[in-house]
Protein backbone atom coordinates (compact mmCIF):
# COMPACT_ATOMS: atom_id res chain seq x y z
CA UNK A 1 0.00 0.00 0.00
CA UNK A 2 1.44 3.03 -0.66
CA UNK A 3 2.02 6.35 1.11
CA UNK A 4 -0.57 9.44 1.97
CA UNK A 5 0.30 12.57 2.20
CA UNK A 6 -2.75 14.53 4.54
CA UNK A 7 -2.99 18.14 4.93
CA UNK A 8 -3.65 20.83 7.52
CA UNK A 9 -2.42 18.59 10.46
CA UNK A 10 -3.23 21.14 12.52
CA UNK A 11 -6.75 19.77 12.64
CA UNK A 12 -8.65 16.92 14.55
CA UNK A 13 -10.13 15.36 12.27
CA UNK A 14 -6.42 15.37 10.73
CA UNK A 15 -5.71 13.17 13.64
CA UNK A 16 -8.86 10.66 12.59
CA UNK A 17 -7.63 10.44 9.52
CA UNK A 18 -3.85 9.63 10.44
CA UNK A 19 -4.64 6.74 12.65
CA UNK A 20 -7.67 5.43 10.31
CA UNK A 21 -5.02 5.08 7.75
CA UNK A 22 -1.94 3.98 9.88
CA UNK A 23 -3.84 1.31 11.90
CA UNK A 24 -4.67 -0.49 8.80
CA UNK A 25 -0.33 -0.16 8.02
CA UNK A 26 -0.66 2.64 5.46
CA UNK A 27 2.32 5.17 5.91
CA UNK A 28 1.19 8.44 6.34
CA UNK A 29 2.80 11.64 6.40
CA UNK A 30 1.24 14.67 7.84
CA UNK A 31 1.63 18.45 6.37
CA UNK A 32 0.69 21.86 7.99
CA UNK A 33 1.80 25.39 7.59
CA UNK A 34 3.47 25.59 11.34
CA UNK A 35 6.10 23.69 12.71
CA UNK A 36 4.78 21.12 14.63
CA UNK A 37 1.17 19.97 13.35
CA UNK A 38 -0.99 18.52 16.02
CA UNK A 39 -1.84 15.03 14.27
CA UNK A 40 1.94 14.68 13.76
CA UNK A 41 1.71 13.84 17.61
CA UNK A 42 0.58 10.75 16.73
CA UNK A 43 2.18 6.99 16.91
CA UNK A 44 0.69 6.34 13.62
CA UNK A 45 2.23 9.53 11.73
CA UNK A 46 5.01 8.64 9.32
CA UNK A 47 6.25 12.13 9.00
CA UNK A 48 5.71 15.75 8.81
CA UNK A 49 6.15 18.73 6.11
CA UNK A 50 5.75 21.90 6.88
CA UNK A 51 4.49 24.20 3.63
CA UNK A 52 3.16 28.10 2.27
CA UNK A 53 0.03 29.04 3.27
CA UNK A 54 -2.52 27.62 0.71
CA UNK A 55 -4.87 30.91 1.93
CA UNK A 56 -2.02 33.41 1.16
CA UNK A 57 0.25 31.95 -0.60
CA UNK A 58 -1.75 29.54 -3.22
CA UNK A 59 0.62 29.61 -5.94
CA UNK A 60 3.83 28.99 -3.86
CA UNK A 61 2.14 26.26 -2.15
CA UNK A 62 0.41 24.26 -5.48
CA UNK A 63 4.43 24.81 -6.87
CA UNK A 64 5.69 23.17 -3.24
CA UNK A 65 3.25 19.94 -3.42
CA UNK A 66 3.63 19.57 -6.52
CA UNK A 67 7.15 18.96 -5.84
CA UNK A 68 6.66 17.20 -2.74
CA UNK A 69 4.05 14.70 -3.95
CA UNK A 70 6.58 14.04 -6.88
CA UNK A 71 9.62 13.21 -4.34
CA UNK A 72 7.46 11.39 -1.93
CA UNK A 73 6.08 8.74 -4.28
CA UNK A 74 2.94 8.90 -2.52
CA UNK A 75 0.43 6.76 -3.92
CA UNK A 76 -3.02 9.20 -2.48
CA UNK A 77 -3.15 12.81 -1.33
CA UNK A 78 -5.52 13.87 0.95
CA UNK A 79 -6.43 17.38 1.58
CA UNK A 80 -8.84 18.51 4.85
CA UNK A 81 -9.31 21.91 4.62
CA UNK A 82 -11.71 23.88 2.04
CA UNK A 83 -9.03 26.39 1.33
CA UNK A 84 -6.22 23.30 0.84
CA UNK A 85 -8.98 21.37 -1.15
CA UNK A 86 -9.54 24.66 -3.57
CA UNK A 87 -6.00 24.90 -4.39
CA UNK A 88 -5.25 21.78 -4.64
CA UNK A 89 -8.20 21.10 -7.07
CA UNK A 90 -7.05 24.03 -9.34
CA UNK A 91 -3.61 22.53 -9.74
CA UNK A 92 -4.68 19.19 -10.21
CA UNK A 93 -2.92 18.97 -13.69
CA UNK A 94 0.47 20.28 -12.60
CA UNK A 95 0.12 17.16 -9.58
CA UNK A 96 2.04 14.21 -10.66
CA UNK A 97 -0.22 11.73 -12.46
CA UNK A 98 0.56 8.85 -10.30
CA UNK A 99 -1.13 10.27 -7.33
CA UNK A 100 -4.58 9.86 -6.88
CA UNK A 101 -6.72 12.71 -5.97
CA UNK A 102 -9.94 10.49 -4.83
CA UNK A 103 -12.13 13.99 -5.23
CA UNK A 104 -14.96 15.93 -6.83
CA UNK A 105 -13.76 18.47 -9.91
CA UNK A 106 -13.39 21.90 -8.96
CA UNK A 107 -16.82 23.41 -10.35
CA UNK A 108 -18.90 21.21 -8.33
CA UNK A 109 -16.56 21.56 -5.56
CA UNK A 110 -16.87 25.63 -5.54
CA UNK A 111 -20.97 25.19 -6.33
CA UNK A 112 -20.72 23.02 -2.73
CA UNK A 113 -18.78 25.57 -1.01
CA UNK A 114 -21.34 28.35 -2.26
CA UNK A 115 -24.47 29.06 0.31
CA UNK A 116 -26.57 30.93 -2.60
CA UNK A 117 -25.94 28.66 -5.35
CA UNK A 118 -26.34 25.52 -2.68
CA UNK A 119 -29.98 27.19 -1.45
CA UNK A 120 -30.89 27.66 -5.09
CA UNK A 121 -30.45 23.69 -5.82
CA UNK A 122 -32.09 22.45 -2.86
CA UNK A 123 -35.31 24.73 -3.47
CA UNK A 124 -35.00 23.44 -7.35
CA UNK A 125 -34.94 19.79 -5.84
CA UNK A 126 -37.89 20.24 -3.22
CA UNK A 127 -35.87 20.23 -0.05
CA UNK A 128 -36.68 22.80 2.65
CA UNK A 129 -34.17 25.52 3.48
CA UNK A 130 -34.31 28.34 5.79
CA UNK A 131 -35.66 31.66 4.23
CA UNK A 132 -32.99 33.19 2.72
CA UNK A 133 -32.23 36.46 0.03
CA UNK A 134 -29.17 36.99 -1.53
CA UNK A 135 -28.59 40.37 -2.61
CA UNK A 136 -26.23 41.80 -5.07
CA UNK A 137 -24.71 44.29 -2.59
CA UNK A 138 -25.52 46.79 -0.25
CA UNK A 139 -27.17 48.69 -3.09
CA UNK A 140 -30.20 45.97 -3.32
CA UNK A 141 -31.11 45.96 0.84
CA UNK A 142 -34.28 47.31 0.09
CA UNK A 143 -37.34 45.41 0.18
CA UNK A 144 -35.41 42.58 2.05
CA UNK A 145 -36.55 43.09 5.58
CA UNK A 146 -39.90 42.93 4.27
CA UNK A 147 -38.98 38.87 2.61
CA UNK A 148 -37.67 37.82 6.09
CA UNK A 149 -38.49 37.15 9.74
CA UNK A 150 -36.63 38.76 12.19
CA UNK A 151 -34.11 37.81 13.95
CA UNK A 152 -31.87 37.51 10.82
CA UNK A 153 -28.28 35.86 10.14
CA UNK A 154 -26.21 38.19 7.88
CA UNK A 155 -23.34 34.84 6.27
CA UNK A 156 -20.63 34.56 4.32
CA UNK A 157 -21.14 32.96 0.76
CA UNK A 158 -18.63 30.14 2.03
CA UNK A 159 -18.60 27.86 4.53
CA UNK A 160 -15.99 29.37 7.04
CA UNK A 161 -17.49 27.78 9.85
CA UNK A 162 -19.08 30.27 12.64
CA UNK A 163 -16.33 33.33 11.35
CA UNK A 164 -18.03 36.17 9.46
CA UNK A 165 -21.61 35.71 10.81
CA UNK A 166 -23.16 38.09 11.96
CA UNK A 167 -26.70 38.11 14.15
CA UNK A 168 -28.97 41.04 13.32
CA UNK A 169 -32.51 41.40 15.49
CA UNK A 170 -34.39 44.30 13.99
CA UNK A 171 -34.38 45.39 10.39
CA UNK A 172 -33.09 48.50 11.55
CA UNK A 173 -29.82 47.11 12.25
CA UNK A 174 -29.58 44.96 8.85
CA UNK A 175 -28.00 47.77 6.57
CA UNK A 176 -24.75 48.35 8.97
CA UNK A 177 -24.70 44.38 9.77
CA UNK A 178 -24.31 43.27 5.70
CA UNK A 179 -21.95 46.16 4.93
CA UNK A 180 -19.61 44.78 8.22
CA UNK A 181 -19.99 41.66 6.50
CA UNK A 182 -19.72 42.42 3.20
CA UNK A 183 -16.66 44.24 3.15
CA UNK A 184 -14.49 41.04 4.33
CA UNK A 185 -16.68 38.57 2.56
CA UNK A 186 -18.07 39.95 -0.20
CA UNK A 187 -22.04 39.67 -1.67
CA UNK A 188 -23.14 37.52 1.51
CA UNK A 189 -26.42 36.09 2.17
CA UNK A 190 -29.65 37.30 4.58
CA UNK A 191 -31.37 34.29 6.26
CA UNK A 192 -33.99 33.90 8.92
CA UNK A 193 -32.70 33.05 11.83
CA UNK A 194 -34.09 29.38 13.59
CA UNK A 195 -34.28 28.79 16.74
CA UNK A 196 -30.84 27.58 18.49
CA UNK A 197 -32.63 25.06 20.51
CA UNK A 198 -33.56 23.20 17.02
CA UNK A 199 -31.53 20.17 16.98
CA UNK A 200 -28.76 19.67 14.50
CA UNK A 201 -28.28 16.65 12.21
CA UNK A 202 -25.22 15.72 9.35
CA UNK A 203 -25.63 13.32 6.90
CA UNK A 204 -21.59 12.45 6.24
CA UNK A 205 -21.14 10.50 2.28
CA UNK A 206 -19.02 8.57 0.05
CA UNK A 207 -19.26 8.35 -3.40
CA UNK A 208 -16.82 6.71 -6.34
CA UNK A 209 -15.66 7.94 -9.08
CA UNK A 210 -19.42 7.27 -10.91
CA UNK A 211 -21.13 9.02 -8.46
CA UNK A 212 -22.42 6.13 -6.75
CA UNK A 213 -23.13 5.74 -3.44
CA UNK A 214 -20.75 3.88 -1.32
CA UNK A 215 -21.51 4.61 2.63
CA UNK A 216 -23.37 6.89 4.61
CA UNK A 217 -23.24 8.28 8.56
CA UNK A 218 -26.39 10.42 10.22
CA UNK A 219 -25.30 11.89 13.59
CA UNK A 220 -27.49 14.37 15.75
CA UNK A 221 -26.09 17.65 17.49
CA UNK A 222 -26.13 17.35 21.56
CA UNK A 223 -23.52 20.32 22.22
CA UNK A 224 -21.68 22.78 20.04
CA UNK A 225 -18.86 25.18 21.36
CA UNK A 226 -19.12 28.01 20.64
CA UNK A 227 -22.12 28.18 22.18
CA UNK A 228 -23.66 30.83 19.17
CA UNK A 229 -22.61 28.09 16.75
CA UNK A 230 -19.84 25.94 15.99
CA UNK A 231 -18.44 22.83 15.88
CA UNK A 232 -19.99 20.14 17.60
CA UNK A 233 -18.71 18.86 20.82
CA UNK A 234 -20.96 16.29 21.87
CA UNK A 235 -22.62 14.28 19.45
CA UNK A 236 -24.54 11.03 18.79
CA UNK A 237 -24.91 8.86 15.98
CA UNK A 238 -28.62 8.16 14.77
CA UNK A 239 -30.94 6.14 11.96
CA UNK A 240 -32.35 8.74 9.53
CA UNK A 241 -33.34 7.36 6.68
CA UNK A 242 -35.17 9.69 4.85
CA UNK A 243 -32.89 12.57 5.70
CA UNK A 244 -29.98 10.11 4.08
CA UNK A 245 -32.03 10.42 1.41
CA UNK A 246 -32.27 14.14 0.79
CA UNK A 247 -28.68 14.64 1.36
CA UNK A 248 -27.87 12.05 -1.35
CA UNK A 249 -30.27 13.60 -3.43
CA UNK A 250 -28.31 16.83 -3.08
CA UNK A 251 -25.12 15.54 -3.52
CA UNK A 252 -26.12 13.31 -6.67
CA UNK A 253 -27.11 16.66 -8.09
CA UNK A 254 -23.68 17.73 -8.07
CA UNK A 255 -21.96 14.55 -9.53
CA UNK A 256 -20.23 14.45 -6.48
CA UNK A 257 -17.14 12.04 -6.38
CA UNK A 258 -15.19 11.91 -2.44
CA UNK A 259 -16.69 12.45 0.73
CA UNK A 260 -18.54 15.16 2.05
CA UNK A 261 -21.08 16.11 4.86
CA UNK A 262 -24.65 17.78 4.54
CA UNK A 263 -25.61 19.49 7.64
CA UNK A 264 -29.53 20.25 8.53
CA UNK A 265 -31.28 21.80 12.09
CA UNK A 266 -34.90 21.04 12.94
CA UNK A 267 -37.11 24.13 13.27
CA UNK A 268 -38.89 24.15 15.95
CA UNK A 269 -41.31 26.26 14.75
CA UNK A 270 -42.83 23.57 12.20
CA UNK A 271 -41.08 21.17 13.29
CA UNK A 272 -39.54 20.73 9.61
CA UNK A 273 -35.79 19.57 9.18
CA UNK A 274 -34.15 22.21 6.65
CA UNK A 275 -30.78 22.52 5.09
CA UNK A 276 -27.83 24.14 5.85
CA UNK A 277 -25.07 23.26 4.03
CA UNK A 278 -22.92 21.38 2.06
CA UNK A 279 -19.01 20.61 3.36
CA UNK A 280 -17.10 19.32 0.69
CA UNK A 281 -14.66 17.47 2.46
CA UNK A 282 -13.65 15.84 6.00
CA UNK A 283 -15.62 17.44 8.69
CA UNK A 284 -15.10 17.57 12.34
CA UNK A 285 -16.98 15.26 13.98
CA UNK A 286 -15.39 12.53 12.00
CA UNK A 287 -14.22 10.19 14.94
CA UNK A 288 -17.16 9.30 15.82
CA UNK A 289 -18.22 7.86 12.44
CA UNK A 290 -15.17 5.56 12.44
CA UNK A 291 -15.73 4.56 15.63
CA UNK A 292 -19.60 3.36 14.63
CA UNK A 293 -17.83 1.44 11.56
CA UNK A 294 -18.15 3.81 8.99
CA UNK A 295 -14.21 4.32 8.29
CA UNK A 296 -14.19 7.33 5.63
CA UNK A 297 -10.52 7.55 5.61
CA UNK A 298 -10.11 3.82 4.58
CA UNK A 299 -12.58 3.61 2.32
CA UNK A 300 -11.61 6.77 0.37
CA UNK A 301 -8.16 5.22 -0.12
CA UNK A 302 -9.39 2.27 -1.19
CA UNK A 303 -11.59 3.97 -3.86
CA UNK A 304 -8.38 5.86 -4.77
CA UNK A 305 -6.02 2.78 -4.92
CA UNK A 306 -8.60 0.02 -5.82
CA UNK A 307 -11.02 2.12 -8.01
CA UNK A 308 -14.13 0.81 -5.96
CA UNK A 309 -15.32 -0.80 -2.70
CA UNK A 310 -18.43 -2.66 -1.24
CA UNK A 311 -21.34 -0.16 0.17
CA UNK A 312 -21.01 0.31 3.83
CA UNK A 313 -25.17 -0.40 5.08
CA UNK A 314 -24.91 -0.29 8.27
CA UNK A 315 -22.99 1.20 11.26
CA UNK A 316 -23.80 1.21 15.19
CA UNK A 317 -26.63 3.68 16.76
CA UNK A 318 -26.40 5.69 19.83
CA UNK A 319 -22.32 5.73 20.25
CA UNK A 320 -22.00 9.13 21.70
CA UNK A 321 -18.47 11.02 20.47
CA UNK A 322 -17.01 14.05 22.48
CA UNK A 323 -14.46 16.09 21.68
CA UNK A 324 -12.62 16.62 24.74
CA UNK A 325 -11.33 20.18 24.79
CA UNK A 326 -14.34 21.35 23.01
CA UNK A 327 -17.23 19.93 25.05
CA UNK A 328 -14.86 20.84 28.80
CA UNK A 329 -14.74 24.76 27.39
CA UNK A 330 -19.13 24.13 26.67
CA UNK A 331 -19.37 23.08 30.42
CA UNK A 332 -17.43 26.12 31.72
CA UNK A 333 -18.96 28.71 29.36
CA UNK A 334 -22.67 27.13 29.54
CA UNK A 335 -25.47 28.13 31.39
CA UNK A 336 -26.50 24.87 32.19
CA UNK A 337 -23.04 23.43 34.07
CA UNK A 338 -25.12 20.97 37.05
CA UNK A 339 -26.95 19.53 34.09
CA UNK A 340 -24.28 18.67 32.02
CA UNK A 341 -22.38 17.38 34.58
CA UNK A 342 -24.92 15.09 35.76
CA UNK A 343 -25.21 13.40 32.28
CA UNK A 344 -21.57 12.64 31.95
CA UNK A 345 -20.95 11.38 34.89
CA UNK A 346 -24.61 9.11 34.29
CA UNK A 347 -23.09 8.03 31.02
CA UNK A 348 -22.51 4.05 30.02
CA UNK A 349 -18.97 4.31 29.29
CA UNK A 350 -19.38 1.33 26.66
CA UNK A 351 -21.10 3.82 24.45
CA UNK A 352 -18.95 7.25 24.75
CA UNK A 353 -16.27 7.11 21.82
CA UNK A 354 -13.68 10.06 22.44
CA UNK A 355 -12.32 12.01 19.70
CA UNK A 356 -8.46 12.37 20.69
CA UNK A 357 -7.89 9.94 23.64
CA UNK A 358 -6.89 7.32 22.73
CA UNK A 359 -4.96 4.12 25.09
CA UNK A 360 -2.65 3.15 22.22
CA UNK A 361 -1.99 6.82 21.27
CA UNK A 362 -2.13 9.01 23.85
CA UNK A 363 0.57 11.86 22.67
CA UNK A 364 -2.01 14.02 20.64
CA UNK A 365 -4.22 14.25 23.67
CA UNK A 366 -1.93 15.62 26.00
CA UNK A 367 0.22 17.97 23.30
CA UNK A 368 -2.97 19.55 21.68
CA UNK A 369 -2.92 22.49 23.68
CA UNK A 370 0.78 22.84 23.21
CA UNK A 371 0.59 22.55 19.33
CA UNK A 372 -2.20 25.00 18.92
CA UNK A 373 -0.60 27.69 21.29
CA UNK A 374 2.79 26.99 18.95
CA UNK A 375 0.45 26.79 15.70
CA UNK A 376 -1.28 30.37 16.82
CA UNK A 377 2.32 31.94 17.54
CA UNK A 378 3.96 30.72 14.32
CA UNK A 379 1.19 32.13 12.04
CA UNK A 380 1.05 35.55 13.67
Amino acid sequence: MGPVFVTDGWRRKALAVVRSLGRAGIRVVVGDTGPIPFAALSRYCGGRARYPSPSTSPDKFAVWLAGHLEQGGYRVCMPLDDDTLEVVLHCRHRLPASVALPFVGQEAFLLARDKASTFELATVLGVPCPATVVPGGPEDLDGVSGQLRFPVLVKPRRSLGSRGIRYVATPEELPRAYLDVHRRFPRPIVQECLPRSGPGLGVSALFNSESELRAVFVHRRIREFPLSGGPSTCRVSVEEPELAETAVRLLKALRWIGVAMVEFKVDLRDGVTKFLEINPRFWGSLPLAIAAGVDFPLLLYRLATEGDVEPVRSYEVGLLGISEYGDLLHLIRGREKGKILRSLLSLDRRTVRLDTLAWDDPLPFFGYPLTRLIGRLARR
